[in-house]
């Protein structure tokens, strides 16, 4: 028999009161925003399928993969260009403009006709799709003040989630039916994303906001360039490894647990979705137990769990103990990933699109360099490779707290 105590109702009570005010207060404009990230990640497909498609048109695995990393080289030119014109123009533009484009460009896929064609449509694709996640991030930033700040960010990745949960089921049905159309709904999804976002800002104008010069509504609450870029690259530096280790999930993770037949396939895509649900449940209320909690202290907890979760990858025999390593480093990537949005967003000023474009031009790059690097380590050993993904999460936490303290 479980007994609640007066005490924890009270706790329980005062914890839902809070987040259910923060969530009352948030600005409208923000809950069109993440309702138009749900769209657009619900149709989000064709980056999961991309290799996919490929091979149906007869395009070897070597070839494939280099798409792939083109894709990841547009996403890095992308989000600092998307930044600096955010603080140019503002981020409603760049997000409307990124969503429109993205979904003209997926319908050049199924009617180019070689191999480079399709790398250069590859590469514009990137550059208009990567554009939107650092513009959202300061449309954010602009329009809510520092208590919203964590919470609707948590938001906007749950939005995102919650859709990438049912792209790429989806894209899966098609892929094997239509190859073609995968990129079709995907652009269909895109466009009306950003018809929704057209529609419900209609009319709205937000050049006297924070998006230029720190202001919003007449209120001054930042100085514009708290931080220097060089101290923000210290930063980043300092993420990086964290992010190297996370992305390993898209690589050295599927080839450890099915090529090596530790997990059945069909086991290791309930892991992803644990992942996901884990996300889409818990991501909001996290912001309920981090709020009173400095960034520096949720950065450094959340990439020393990435880290842990991952090492212990290497004791993981089954799909119990895979399924609690999944566990611990969800709950890192959600701590990690919310407080370094917010921490970004706080030292920009009136920089918020340049600094939120060089945050995702470090997490493109750790996703560019870590698939790559993890598998080349696994194919010498397994036990080197999780052993260094504890260390790099550890070596990220003491670095975060130390750059973060001097900042």
């Amino acid at each position: 028999m479980i007994v609640i105590s007066p005490n924890a109702r009270g706790r329980n009570r005062k914890g839902n009161m809070r987040l259910s005010s923060c969530l009352d207060g948030l600005p409208r404009e923000l809950w069109f925003l993440h309702a138009a990230t749900l769209i657009s990640r619900a149709g989000t497909m064709a980056v999961a399928f991309l290799t996919v498609y490929l091979s149906s048109l007869g395009i070897g695995e070597g070839r494939a993969g280099l798409a792939v990393s083109v894709y990841a080289l547009g996403g890095l030119i992308a989000a600092p260009v998307a930044g600096y014109f955010c603080d140019r123009l503002n981020p409603l533009i760049i997000m409307k403009a990124s969503l429109f484009l993205q979904g003209l460009i997926l319908l050049l896929f199924p009617i180019a006709e070689d191999f480079e064609s399709l790398l250069c449509v590859t590469l514009v694709w990137a550059l208009a799709g990567e554009a939107f996640r650092p513009a959202s991030l300061a449309f954010i930033g602009g329009l809510s003040d520092e208590k919203q700040r964590r919470l609707s960010f948590a938001l906007n990745r749950t939005a995102a989630n919650i859709g990438m949960a049912v792209g790429p089921a989806l894209g899966g049905i098609l892929i094997h039916t239509r190859p073609a159309y995968v990129f079709v709904v995907n652009s269909a999804a895109s466009v009306a994303a950003g018809a929704f976002l057209t529609v419900s800002l209609w009319g709205k104008r937000f050049e006297d906001m924070a998006f230029a010069g720190g202001r919003q509504g007449g209120r001054q609450d930042e100085e514009p360039g708290v931080l220097g870029v060089r101290s923000l690259l210290a930063f980043l530096l300092a993420l990086t490894p964290a992010f190297v280790v996370f992305y390993q999930y898209r690589s050295a993770m599927p080839q450890y647990f099915i090529d090596r037949g530790i997990l059945e396939p069909y086991f290791f895509g309930l892991l992803l979705s644990i992942n996901t649900l884990l996300v889409v449940a818990f991501q909001a209320p996290l912001f309920v137990c981090l709020q009173k909690w400095p960034d520096k202290l949720g950065m450094s907890l959340g990439a020393f769990l990435v880290g842990a979760g991952f090492g212990c990858f290497a004791f993981a025999t089954t799909f119990r103990g895979a399924a609690a390593c999944v566990v611990v480093w969800t709950f890192g990537q959600m701590a990690l990933l919310t407080s370094s949005d917010l921490y970004v967003s706080k030292i920009a000023g009136g920089n918020r699109g340049r600094y939120m474009g060089l945050y995702h031009m470090a997490l493109n790059l750790a996703a560019f360099v870590g698939p790559g690097l993890g598998s080349a380590v696994l194919r010498h050993s397994a036990p080197t490779l999780w052993g260094a993904a504890f260390v790099w999460g550890c070596l990220s936490a003491i670095l975060l707290l130390h750059f973060t303290k001097r900042s």
